[in-house]
């Protein structure tokens, strides 16, 4: 229950944005990148489109399977962030390209009409995910770096990293929330 607290709590919220402003940074650097890649040089990913439509045609597309699909994708950029991010990035880059692909159809006004809300908040969700990928990493080092030095210090090195995984995964569910109800409408 303390954790809890422990996470929850404003100071820590505010704080959050400081401790991890760097991971912030690069992690939205890295989503606009691959979404600018991905509209300005379509032709180069005709193959992942046609893998997406194929896909996205045979999907059921109620707000439960949007919802759990997008949360799995997003656990799976976490959790790759054990390989020191290599993955979480290109799992991340991929999905942007992915989402620009489906919803741009070559032409800006398509992308920016056509489920505006639902792909702003999945591309800020990637933000979100590939940050705690990075803080899945700095808790692995930190780890990693305990057990060889100073064996007493273990939980006290990984407490802040791991606090802020859990926060930013709050995060994630919550606007991988939002962005299903939007599907509603």
């Amino acid at each position: 229950m303390k954790i809890i607290k422990d996470i929850y709590n404003k100071g820590n919220f505010k704080d959050y944005f400081k401790r991890n402003k760097v991971f912030l940074i690069i992690s939205l650097l890295l989503v606009l990148l691959s979404v600018s890649t991905a509209y300005y040089n379509p032709g180069s990913y005709g193959n992942i489109s046609q893998a997406i439509h194929m896909s996205m045609a045979i999907k059921n597309t109620s707000i439960t399977s949007i919802f759990s699909t997008n949360l799995v994708y997003m656990l799976y950029t976490i959790v790759m962030g054990f390989s020191f991010s290599v993955m979480a990035v290109v799992n991340v880059i991929i999905g942007c390209v992915d989402i620009v692909v489906l919803y741009s159809n070559g032409s800006i006004d398509s992308f920016l009409i056509s489920n505006q809300a639902y792909t702003l908040l999945l591309l800020l969700s990637n933000v979100f995910a590939l940050t705690a990928a990075f803080l899945v990493t700095k808790l692995e080092i930190r780890l990693i770096t305990a057990l060889i030095k100073n064996r007493g210090q273990v939980l006290k090195k990984i407490k802040v990293p791991f606090k802020d995984v859990i926060l930013t995964f709050t995060f994630i569910v919550a606007l991988l929330f939002i962005s299903s109800l939007i599907t509603l409408i």
